[in-house]
Parts: C-alpha cells; sequence; structure tokens
C-alpha cells in the first residue's frame, strides 16, 4: 500500500484523534496544578503496522497549545518526537504544518475520519528541522514549531484539520518525500467564545463481568490484575478521580527562541466536574473479598490461597477517594440483562428490584454513600417498558437510555440535541428519557491504528465538543457522555476530556442529578425548565438484538425455585444471620449468571448456572433422611415407623418425613410429622402408621418442608406386617369356637362319668 493510499485510510483517524486538543478557547491560560503524570499506565493501543516500508516516521504529538486559540498575535506552538520504525535511515528530516478547509458539522467531522481532507494552506515557515536530522532505524529524535496564530489564516467559525508531515531522503534515495503524519484539528472561534454554553454531564461506569463462582471463589484472577497500577480498572478510577479535580490550565505555547516571550495572563477558568460514577455492586462486593486473602481456582477443580491483597485495597481506597465528592449511582446487582429477564419468555421479571435493594444495599455498604436513586440505567441496547418499569418502580424519575433504544429520526436535527428527549410513560410513571451522545462517549476509548500520542487522541474528543457548540453557538444544550460499560479507556485522555468539561469558555460541568430534575444550568446562565415534553416512543426490539437465551433463562428460573425452597421453606428462622449469610450467597451467584455481560458470551453463564446448580445440589444433600438396612416389624394393627433426619448444615432447618401415597393401599398415616433438626445433628422422626395388611412390602419415605413440598429423594424401607386380615380373623374366630365347643362337650361327658360312677 503507497503512503497516500494509508494517508486515505489511517488519516480520517488521526483527524479524529487530533480534535482533543480544543481545551482552553480563548482563555489565557497558566499552569496552575501539575497534571498527574501516566507514563507508568499502558493505554490501549493496537499493535503498529508491520509494513513501514511507505511511511517509516511515527510521529507522537506531547504538546499542542494552545488547544483553541484565539488571539491571532498569539503563538501556537506543536511539538513530540519522531520514530523511525522504518529499516532505512532517515536523511534531512524536516516537520511542517498543513492546515485544511473549515469543517462546520459533525458529520464532516466524523467523514474526515475514512476520507482524509486535503490540507493545502502552508502553516507560517514550515517545514523546521529535526532535533536530529539522521535518523537510523529504531532511533528517535524530538520537534518543535512555534507560529503565530495568523499564520493559519483561519477563517469563519468551525473546525480546522491540521496535518503534521515528517519528510526526508529515505535510505539512498535523493528526493525528500512524506515520512509520516499525524492529523488533528484545530477549532476557531473568531468572535469569541460562543454565548451558548455545552453543558457536559458524566456517566463514569466502573463495571466489569463476574469474575467469582456461586461458592465465593474467584474463578481467574484477572480482577487483581485489572486493579494493579495500570490496569483497566485502575485507569478507570484515577482518570476520573483526578480529571474531576480540575484546577489545571492549558500550558500555554512558548514564543520562538529568538522573540521575547510574550506576556502571560495568569488567570485560568479550571473548575471541578461534577461526576456521576455508575458502579456494579458485584464488582464492589468481589473487590472488598480480595482485600483479605482468598480463594482462586486452580487446575483440576482445586483451589489455592491467594495471599497478596495490595491490588484490591489500594483500588478500593482510590475509588472512595474518588467517590467521595461525586453521585454514585448503583446499578442493580451484576448489572443483569433487564431486557431478557423482564420479557415473557424470561419470567423472571421480579429478580430485577429484587437486585435493584441488594445492589443499592452492598454499594452503600461498601462505599458508604448513599446512592442516586432519581436515575437509572439500563444495559445498552434496545429497551422496553417493561424493562423501564422493572427499574424505575423504585422511584427513579428518569432513565439514559441508548440512541439506538429510540425510534430514528425522519429527518436529520439542524444541531445537536438536547439529552432529555421528552418522557415514556410507563405503569411506573413518566421518567425523563436521557440520551448518551455516542460519538463523544465512544471517542475517549479510541485506540487509532497508527497512535498520534494521549494528547491528539484529547483533542479529538475536545474538537468533537466545539463543533457541537459551532453548530449553534447562542444555543445552550446539555450533552450526556458515559463510556461503554466495560470500556478499555486511556487515562491521560479520560482524565484531560474530564477536565476539559471544566476549563474550556465553550463548555460547563453539569451534574446528572440535576439534568434527572430539568436544573442543570452553568453558573453564568439562568434555565427555566419546560413543563412540557413530548412523549417518547421505543424502538421495537430487533430479532438479532443480543440478549440472554431462552434457555439459560429457563434454566436460572428453575435455580431460583430451589434455591427458595431450600432458603425459605427448609432453613430454621430464615432471617437468621446464617441463613440470611446464605440467601445472599445464592442470590448473588444467581444475578452472576443473569449479567449483561454474558449477552454475547453464553459459556460464561452457562458455567455460573452450573456452579449454582452444584452448590445447590450440595446444600441439598447435607439434609438427608437417613434409614437402616433392615426390616421393620409391625406386629399390630399400628405401630410406629421410625427414621432419622441428618443435618449437615452449620445451621438448623425445618423438615418433615411422609410416606409415599403409593403405598397406601396396605400402609397409611395420620399426619406428617414436622421437627426441627439442629445444626450438624440427626433426629430421629416417628411416623405412626396403620397397616392394612399383613405380609412384607416396601415403602417410600420422603423428606418434605413445612408446606409439604418434596425435599431431596426418595428412600425405601421394607415393611413386615404380622396383622391379620378379615378373612383370617373370621377363620380363626369360628375355628376358635369349634375349639371351645369340643372342649365344652368333652368336659361335660367326663362330669356325667364321674356322677354316674
Amino acid at each position: 500500500m503507497t503512503f497516500a493510499g494509508r494517508r486515505r485510510r489511517t488519516g480520517a483517524l488521526a483527524v479524529a484523534m487530533a480534535a482533543a486538543l480544543l481545551p482552553a478557547l480563548g482563555l489565557a491560560t497558566a499552569t496552575v496544578a501539575v497534571a498527574p503524570s501516566y507514563a507508568d499506565t499502558p493505554s490501549p493501543q493496537p499493535s503498529p503496522p508491520t509494513d513501514y516500508a511507505d511511511a517509516p516516521a511515527q510521529i507522537i504529538v506531547t504538546k499542542l497549545a494552545p488547544r483553541a486559540p484565539l488571539d491571532l498575535q498569539d503563538f501556537f506552538q506543536v511539538s513530540g518526537r519522531i520514530i523511525n520504525r522504518g529499516t532505512q535511515p532517515l536523511h534531512g528530516l524536516t516537520v511542517r504544518l498543513r492546515r485544511g478547509d473549515r469543517l462546520s458539522t459533525r458529520g464532516q467531522l466524523n467523514a474526515a475520519e475514512t476520507d482524509l481532507p486535503s490540507t493545502t494552506v502552508r502553516v507560517g515557515r514550515t517545514p523546521v528541522r529535526a532535533a536530529v536530522q539522521d535518523l537510523a532505524p529504531g532511533a528517535s529524535t524530538t520537534f518543535d514549531i512555534r507560529v503565530r496564530v495568523s499564520q493559519f489564516e483561519f477563517g469563519e467559525i468551525g473546525v480546522y484539520p491540521l496535518k503534521i508531515e515528517a519528510r526526508a531522503q529515505v535510505g539512498d534515495g535523493s528526493d525528500v518525500t512524506p515520512a509520516g503524519r499525524a492529523l488533528t484539528y484545530i477549532p476557531w472561534f473568531p468572535d469569541g467564545p460562543p454565548s451558548g454554553k455545552v453543558r457536559i454531564a458524566w456517566l463514569w461506569p466502573v463495571v466489569d463481568q463476574p469474575h467469582r463462582g456461586s461458592q465465593e471463589v474467584m474463578l481467574d484472577d484477572d480482577l487483581a490484575t485489572s486493579f494493579r497500577r495500570g490496569g483497566r480498572l485502575d485507569r478507570i478510577v484515577r482518570a476520573a478521580g483526578d480529571g474531576e479535580k480540575g484546577g489545571i490550565c492549558d500550558p500555554p505555547a512558548q514564543t520562538p527562541e529568538t522573540l521575547p516571550p510574550r506576556p502571560r495572563v495568569t488567570s485560568c477558568r479550571a473548575d471541578p466536574v461534577p461526576m456521576t460514577y455508575a458502579v456494579d455492586p458485584d464488582l464492589l462486593f468481589t473487590a472488598n473479598a480480595l482485600t483479605s486473602p482468598y480463594q482462586l481456582l486452580d487446575v483440576g477443580g482445586r483451589t489455592k490461597r491467594v495471599d497478596d491483597t495490595a491490588p484490591a485495597t489500594s483500588w478500593l481506597t482510590a475509588l472512595r477517594a474518588a467517590t467521595a465528592p461525586a453521585d454514585v449511582l448503583s446499578l442493580p446487582y451484576a448489572d443483569p440483562d433487564v431486557v431478557a429477564l423482564t420479557s415473557p419468555q424470561g419470567g423472571l421479571a421480579d429478580e430485577v428490584p429484587l437486585l435493584r435493594e441488594v445492589g443499592k444495599s452492598e454499594t452503600m455498604g461498601i462505599l458508604h454513600k448513599v446512592p442516586l436513586t432519581s436515575v437509572v440505567w439500563p444495559p445498552p441496547g434496545r429497551l422496553t417498558r417493561r424493562a423501564v418499569e422493572s427499574l424505575t418502580s423504585g422511584g427513579a424519575t428518569a432513565v439514559v437510555a441508548d440512541p439506538i433504544a429510540l425510534p430514528a429520526p425522519t429527518v436529520d436535527p439542524p444541531a445537536t440535541p438536547d439529552t432529555d428527549v421528552g418522557r415514556l410513560p410507563t405503569n411506573t410513571g413518566q421518567p425523563v428519557v436521557l440520551t448518551i451522545d455516542p460519538q463523544l462517549s465512544a471517542l475517549l476509548a479510541a485506540s487509532p491504528t497508527d497512535y498520534p500520542g494521549d494528547r491528539l487522541v484529547e483533542q479529538r474528543w475536545l474538537a468533537e465538543t466545539a463543533m457541537i457548540s459551532a453548530e449553534s453557538p447562542s444555543l445552550s444544550r446539555t450533552i450526556l457522555v458515559a463510556p461503554p460499560r466495560r470500556a478499555d479507556l486511556h487515562a491521560a485522555v479520560a482524565a484531560d476530556a474530564i477536565r476539559d468539561s471544566g476549563r474550556l469558555p465553550w463548555l460547563c460541568p453539569v451534574s446528572l442529578a440535576s439534568v434527572a430534575v430539568g436544573t442543570d444550568s452553568c453558573p453564568v446562565e439562568s434555565r427555566t425548565t419546560t413543563t412540557e415534553r413530548p412523549v417518547v416512543e421505543l424502538d421495537p426490539l430487533h430479532v438479532d438484538d443480543p440478549q440472554l437465551s431462552t434457555a439459560l433463562l429457563r434454566r436460572v428460573r428453575g435455580l431460583r425455585t430451589t434455591s427458595t425452597q431450600f432458603t425459605d421453606e427448609i432453613l430454621f428462622k430464615p432471617t437468621s444471620r446464617e441463613a440470611l449469610g446464605t440467601v445472599a450467597r445464592l442470590t448473588r451467584a444467581r444475578a452472576r449468571a443473569e449479567s449483561s455481560a454474558w449477552r454475547q458470551d453464553p459459556a460464561a453463564a452457562d458455567r455460573l448456572a452450573g456452579l449454582l446448580a452444584t452448590d445447590l445440589t450440595g446444600l441439598r444433600t447435607k439434609v438427608h433422611l437417613q434409614i437402616g438396612s433392615g426390616t421393620v416389624t409391625l406386629t399390630s394393627s399400628s405401630g410406629v415407623i421410625s427414621v432419622n433426619v441428618v443435618n449437615e448444615l452449620d445451621q438448623a432447618v425445618v423438615v418433615g418425613v411422609r410416606l409415599d401415597p403409593g403405598t397406601a393401599a396396605r400402609l397409611s398415616t395420620s399426619e406428617t410429622p414436622i421437627a426441627t433438626v439442629g445444626p450438624g445433628r440427626a433426629t430421629q422422626i416417628n411416623l405412626k402408621v396403620t397397616a392394612k395388611t399383613s405380609g412384607t412390602f416396601p415403602v417410600k419415605a420422603q423428606l418434605v418442608d413445612h408446606n409439604g413440598q418434596a425435599f431431596g429423594p426418595q428412600l425405601q424401607l421394607v415393611v413386615r406386617s404380622t396383622q391379620y386380615g378379615r378373612v383370617a380373623l373370621a377363620v380363626t374366630g369360628v375355628g376358635a369356637g369349634v375349639l371351645l365347643a369340643a372342649a365344652g362337650i368333652r368336659i361335660v361327658r367326663r362330669a356325667l362319668r364321674r356322677n354316674a360312677a
């Protein structure tokens, strides 16, 4: 592929990355705090291209300032590194800037990622020489370009592409050719900051997939890895925790060394940013459990003890610090697939309110904060009213929806709409529907093929916000930004993007809670809430929408029935500490199998359901009947059959024993005795029975709960009855009468003989 061909393919991505440079639009900057270093934080990056023949030089921009120039007499600075990743040396290495035509819509900005815009305007006296002009393969050097803003020749309001291009002689070639490039975007507001602010509300996911089995054994050690410095969840929490503090201004551009430095204005807007953290309580529970030595599943089904608790401990400490000044939105426990659970085929709609309350309790206990209850956030994708009702039945007044859940507009709106799109009539009320801006949210997790550095990735995000403002500079709107639930974010990019909402002149941060009630406004504006909102319709589900399978839900329903009988009908005092612990453990295990994380990984859901089934079987078999191998003999028409009930649990159970009705023709019992069996004990239960016939016959005994429902397998014992039937009694009675009569005759005859003698 030629360099020009690759330029068309990856240039658009670089354009998207560069747009993140927009921060201090027009405000003079002074560094009031030192930005945290993320040098030890490996951001997610794709493997670089293996064919460097056409573009051997990789450009990584480390400084682009100001993010959004305002004064034409100010200087604009671009600096960074150039790496020769090719196989031949580069000679006479220089760097130049080229500007493209104005982009005026978000559609044009997004299209530029796949169709590289032309950049025909030469900016200033470039190219400039790199620090090292002859670069061997694998070596790197630096570059630094400083030009006046007026040399960009900006025109109308909008966003302008900027290409940073390295040029050199490659190998033994005599021609100077393009050797590499990076693309970014510069916002331009010729009339100063717009009067209409773009309000940014942040919803920050702290979510992962379940990693813990039914018996609270870790199935893998991936979570501990994610908690470590530089891990995914570590980056998620540190980025948000650093960004929400604000306090860091855009570093100013330096003047050329040949000119005296321009005076700097020390004032700076770097407001703290209100954040809302959406947390999965199962993740919190698991992290809390990993702060103590824990059991990890090993090869062959065995477990091993892990004593390294530092990753989870430090991560949980960082999360508590980050959420202390913020709002916390507790997702239902394990973030279940509420659409699948509440479907008519699912039959598990009542699970959602249960897991919602379990989640709130767990979140409050671990983070020591009362969760935000006015907003709910279903998993991504299309929604149903059943799902919304199950989530909002606790009193929530707003639901955050994926834009795909709403019908596509018949015509494209002239400007990006407000996040509040209307109300959804349901049986639980009329919650406000808040939509996420998918483009802004996805850009926080962008990983271009040829990574140009965190600075340009952030600039791409920043450019998107500037374009929203430029669409309608006098119109204020609220935009909701929520990265994908399990996104792998760049820590530096995410932290700076959050800060941008508190330091850029066209942006201002607002809380999600204020958006939910319509009181979101910037400090300098007064907002009047509208009393009439349009009615929102949901887009119907599509056949290819990812959901948990019907087979899995059917299996979970069966496991829930089994679990409920054990916890509610068998355990003595279901409100005791031991019983509540068992109930909570089984509920957590069931929730993990219902997680939306398994929508496209059914094997993982089946595995968790299987572990729960095994766990339940093990619990149930610890309460069982014990019957001897001998024969029970009844010597009269009624008698007693004794069986033992063994309880190997560490808590008392309430059970009874019932004889199989199939034996009622020969043996009957008047009642089913119920007994309480203490923990680790065996109790004898006596069943009063009546034999209806004599002989030897099998009898089946069954454990039952206190409602008479069967529990566990039947066991068989042998009963031998010596009781005579009615015919036998009649024959015996007649025989006895005959014998008595004969005996009486003989006695009379003997008496007569004596008298005669």
